[in-house]
This record gives C-alpha cells, sequence and structure tokens, in this order.
C-alpha cells in the first residue's frame, strides 16, 4: 500500500534540464571512466503527514548506454514547495549515508541525510549501491531493498551557487567509494570516482 501511495504522489521535475560544466573519473571494478557527455538533473518530490518530502538527482551520460546517477535526499519540508533555504540544506558539503532513494524501480525512503548511486553499464546492465530485488506480482513489478554498504563513503566537498554566473542552482564537487550490486543478480563490484556536476530545485 505505501508503495502505491508513492506511485501516486511521487512526481520528478525537469528531468531533461541539462548543464554544461560537468564532470565524472570512475574506477569500475578493473575499468577506468573519464569524462561525461551529458549531466542531466531532476528533483523529485511527494506530500506526507509531516509535510513535503524532496530529493535531487544528478545523471552523468558517459558513453553509448552508459549512465550514472547520483541522488540526495529525502529531505523534509513544512512548506508547499521547495525554498532556496531547503535545497541548500539538501546539497550541503558534508558526508552523505547510503539509502534507498527511488532508482531504477524503486521508491524513495522518508530518510534523510541519504545518497544512492545508480549505474548503467555499455552493456545496459542495471547496477545499484542498493542491492535490488524484482518480483511481479498481479502484473505489476515488487522490487525489494537491501542496505549493506560497509566502510563505504561518499562526501560532497564543494557546493558553488551558480547565480553569480548567471544560472540557476548550484554546482556540487565531491568523492565516493562504495559496492555496486547487480539489480536481480549476485554480481557486485568496487567503484569509486570523483564528481562535478548541477543540480537545481528551479527551472
Amino acid at each position: 500500500m505505501l508503495c502505491t501511495l508513492f506511485a501516486t504522489a511521487c512526481k520528478k521535475e525537469s528531468a531533461s534540464r541539462q548543464r554544461a560544466g560537468a564532470d565524472i573519473e570512475l574506477q569500475v571494478g578493473d575499468n577506468r571512466i573519464s569524462g561525461a557527455k551529458e549531466n542531466h538533473h531532476d528533483m523529485y518530490s511527494f506530500g506526507g503527514m509531516l509535510g513535503l518530502y524532496y530529493g535531487c538527482s544528478s545523471v552523468f551520460k558517459i558513453s553509448g548506454n552508459e549512465s550514472i546517477g547520483i541522488t540526495l535526499g529525502t529531505s523534509l519540508t513544512k512548506h508547499s514547495e521547495v525554498q532556496k533555504d531547503d535545497f541548500i540544506q539538501l546539497v550541503k558539503p558534508g558526508e552523505r549515508s547510503f539509502g534507498s532513494l527511488g532508482s531504477f524501480t524503486t521508491f524513495p525512503q522518508m530518510k534523510p541525510g541519504n545518497v544512492e548511486i545508480a549505474f548503467t553499464d555499455k552493456d545496459l546492465k542495471r547496477w545499484c549501491s542498493t542491492r535490488i530485488v524484482e518480483k511481479k506480482i498481479d502484473g505489476r513489478i515488487d522490487a525489494s531493498v537491501f542496505l549493506d554498504q560497509p566502510g563505504s563513503k561518499f562526501f560532497i566537498d564543494d557546493v558553488k551557487d551558480l547565480a553569480a554566473e548567471g544560472g540557476l542552482g548550484y554546482r556540487i564537487r565531491g568523492h565516493f567509494d562504495c559496492v555496486l550490486y547487480e539489480v536481480n543478480g549476485s554480481a557486485q563490484k568496487k567503484i569509486k570516482g570523483n564528481f562535478q556536476g548541477v543540480v537545481s530545485a528551479f527551472d
């Protein structure tokens, strides 16, 4: 029932917004990946009994089918819309814990200070920092999630307001080191990287 409520109430906003000045450098297993062709960003939000829940993601298109998404959330505000101060709290520098924030067929947990990393490789295999197991029940996909990131880390090192450059949103820079799990599979691989991308709550 809870997943059904999320599915109807959770919305993504401006999913195709794209900005320059993005970069990413990854070590995925034994493979090195450097550079981002595109950087899209969007927000999700949904209402609850305590207020408005929200989060944001920055998705890097690397090459071919490869892409990596970094999602931050899920924060709570008493306002009916996300305000600038709310968004600053979401992306402020510091460490984040790994959590389940809506990658692929899942739904975001209502817990602040979390991050989730989702990776699609060149063969269209899906990987995530959360272990995801999907089952088809009554014609719909039901996803179970498991958190297993001992010793992993994710830091936002720097946040820059783009208003001085005539832009909207914030350029965030950070680094991470964690494990990715194949969705519906048993494989796993180490991933670490440095990233610089744009996030925004506003058009």
